[in-house]
């Protein structure tokens, strides 16, 4: 009778494995940056005038959090995919 493998051993991380898994990530946390800045800037200059965070008013602040918000997303679902993808 032949042997089922386990579905809970997954292949080790290889050194190519985990740096194109970072790559992925910082290069999705960058364009998730880029989209967050311009959605939550013009967002911003149209309805949040009287928005402040750490020093900033307006479109700079919302476009602020909007670009923090969008990397950190984007670069753990970036990071997240690509490990799920290269799993067999």
């Amino acid at each position: 009778m032949s042997q089922v493998p386990n579905q809970n051993e997954q292949p080790p991380w290889t050194f190519f494995r985990v740096g194109a898994c970072l790559l992925a990530g910082v290069i999705a946390g960058v364009l998730g940056g880029v989209i967050g800045f311009v959605v939550a800037a013009t967002y911003g200059g149209n309805y949040a005038t009287g928005f402040e965070f750490v020093g900033l008013r307006g479109y700079e602040a919302t476009g602020l959090l909007g670009e923090l918000v969008g990397f950190v997303t984007f670069g753990l679902l970036g990071f997240y995919f690509l490990a799920r993808l290269t799993r067999h």
